[in-house]
């Protein structure tokens, strides 16, 4: 018996040897083996995708003389998420050229729906008689209802020349007697007005002779300038044009040349009441 217990002992030894030789020579290793772990969120945004705006083409536009005239600019909006994302209350229209001031919409309306993704918007444009002839660029713009705009400025318009001018007043007169010089015209200046958009260098003006049935006072006892000297001046000749020295009327809101004229009225000239042969003509070039 105890022959086999030996013997026992030593067909269980030799196992558990095996396995504790190998537990040492694992156990540094899985000491030194750990792991560890966290997180992170992920995510996709899809950006709502701007409109795009296509202006009218072919306008050309007058102003109106010595005052202002409303115009109508016409756009439309696409919008790739429908036509119900254009925020209409932002469409503006805005037509500009170098050396001028802006005009810019002072309202834009919602015309018609073109389609499921396009509108159709009607902009009023106020311009004014001075704004210069030529070539003016539209800018049109709209935005979404997340404030993504679109803007396009690729298409101009024609603003026609607009030829003006007018006199202030509608008469003027002098009052003396025979002998009196330099009589200043009543009233005083006349004025000449630019009522378009063009800007005039020169000023030409056309005088007629003064007649009381036979009686007659020549235009040459008339002088004028444009700069209030008392009397001195350039002397009208009858039914001839000349040109007034530093008279102009460049382009702009209320834009006057004002004109001064002076009589000599010759003595002994009969009394009484001399009107000119023909109204005097003032003319900008």
């Amino acid at each position: 018996m105890a022959g086999r217990d030996h013997e026992n002992s030593n067909h269980w030894a030799t196992p558990f040897f095996f396995f504790l030789l190998l537990a040492l020579f694992l156990t540094p290793a899985l000491v030194f083996v750990y792991a560890d772990t966290d997180t992170f969120t992920a995510s996709v945004t899809v950006n709502n995708l701007p409109p795009s705006v296509v202006v009218d083409t072919g306008q050309s536009i007058t102003g109106q003389v010595a005052g202002s005239r409303v115009v109508y600019v016409l756009f439309n909006a696409s919008d790739p998420n429908g036509g119900g994302d254009l925020n209409t209350t932002s469409a503006q229209i805005t037509i500009n050229k170098t050396g001028n001031t802006d005009r810019t919409s002072s309202s834009c309306a919602l015309d018609s729906i073109i389609d499921v993704n396009t509108r159709r918007y009607n902009c009023s444009v106020t311009i004014w008689f001075y704004d210069e002839a030529g070539t003016w660029t539209i800018n049109a713009s709209i935005e979404d209802n997340t404030s993504n705009e679109a803007t396009n400025n690729s298409v101009t318009l024609t603003m026609n020349v607009l030829d003006g001018v007018s006199v202030i007043q509608a008469s003027v007169g002098f009052t003396g007697t025979p002998g009196t010089n330099d009589i200043a015209s009543s009233p005083e200046p006349q004025q000449l007005n630019n009522t378009g958009n063009l800007g005039y260098t020169q000023i030409n003006i056309t005088a007629f002779d003064f007649a009381s049935g036979a009686n007659r006072i020549s235009v040459g006892n008339v002088t004028t300038n444009v700069t209030d000297s008392n009397g001195p001046g350039q002397q009208l000749v009858n039914n001839t044009a000349f040109t007034i020295a530093n008279a102009a009327l460049p382009r702009g809101d209320n834009s006057l040349e004002d004109m001064y004229f002076w009589l000599d009225i010759p003595s002994g000239t009969p009394p009484g009441t001399y009107n000119a042969q023909s109204n005097w003509i003032l003319e900008a070039t």
